[in-house]
């Protein structure tokens, strides 16, 4: 019986040696990893050889490149950029004056009512920009290209509404104008130099809300938002507005992948185009199932004309 009983404590203690064991050999170590640079300064085009030591599982790299910074790799927001709006009008047929006006908001609430548009604070931008005009078949018009980074509040998304507003005809012809938006762009320029397309006609995401008179409305096309009275004899209050947009945001900076777990990587190429200081970033991990152990290696660069 004690015999039985000794075997059994023995078997226990191999099996908890042997888990042991395991837990060791699966534990994450920290990898051993250095990076030299050949040449710290090249020429525009020249190609620039980094030198590894040691032999991580994974290397992820970053140029320093605009788009490809270690710093950036967790900004989703980028401030200090220069938003602007165009766009091109045509007034058709009637003959009202002022039917059309341009205006923004932070504070609508994205829900598309009437009453929801009548709580929110909206600042009327018709009057920085150039509309069309003339009687009959008016010409297309340019807007002008023009800064409108004032209305931005800081972690809000701004919404831009086209609102038409046509009068009841005192006889018995229509006499409430057509208009047409033929191009529509919103873009952010930002102090890097860089420019974010925000939104352009199709895909500011445009709807509209209806106050009075569903014979007129606003129509929606890929290439084309227009406003159709219905030669209607009634007065009409119709909004077409944009989703809500959000200038500042940017997609975090990515890192290039050199290196994977079954391949060895002696060193690394790359060429750079443009003149300027970079700080090269090299990520070295080794990764289990049981986690991830990371160093980062920086290495600065100049690149000269």
């Amino acid at each position: 019986m004690k015999a039985t009983k000794m075997k059994i404590k023995h078997l226990y203690l191999l099996l908890l040696l042997s888990a042991l064991s395991s837990c060791i050999d699966n534990e994450v170590t920290p990898p051993k990893f250095d990076v030299k640079v050949n040449n710290e300064k090249a020429k525009a085009g020249d190609s620039i050889r980094f030198t590894f030591s040691g032999d991580p599982d994974i290397i992820t790299f970053y140029s320093g490149e605009d788009g490809n910074e270690y710093k950036n790799r967790e900004r989703t927001e980028l401030t200090g950029g220069k938003l602007e709006l165009e766009f091109v009008t045509q007034v058709l047929y009637g003959t009202q004056n002022n039917n059309l006006r341009l205006f923004a908001s932070t504070d609508f609430s994205g829900i598309y009512t009437s009453e929801e548009v009548s709580k929110a604070s909206w600042v009327d931008l018709t009057d920085r920009f150039t509309w069309s005009t003339g009687a009959g078949v008016g010409p297309s018009v340019p807007s002008g290209k023009k800064d409108i980074t004032d209305l931005l509040a800081s972690g809000k998304p701004i919404f831009l509404a086209f609102k038409y507003v046509g009068q009841k005809p005192t006889g018995t012809t229509p006499t409430q104008r057509t208009w047409r938006v033929h191009g529509f762009d919103v873009t952010n320029t930002f102090q890097n130099g860089t420019t974010s397309n925000v939104a352009t006609l199709a895909t500011a995401g445009w709807t509209s809300v209806e106050f009075t008179n569903p014979a007129s409305k606003w129509v929606f096309t890929s290439t084309l938002v227009y406003f159709t009275t219905g030669s209607t004899l009634e007065a009409s209050e119709e909004w077409a507005i944009s989703k809500p947009l959000n200038p500042n945001k940017v997609s975090p900076d990515r890192g290039t992948p050199i290196k994977e777990y079954t391949l060895s990587k002696l060193f690394h190429n790359h060429v750079y185009k443009e003149p300027g200081t970079y700080k090269a970033t090299f990520v070295a991990s080794n990764v289990t199932i049981d986690g991830q152990q990371s160093v980062v290696k920086e290495v600065d660069v100049t690149v000269l004309p």
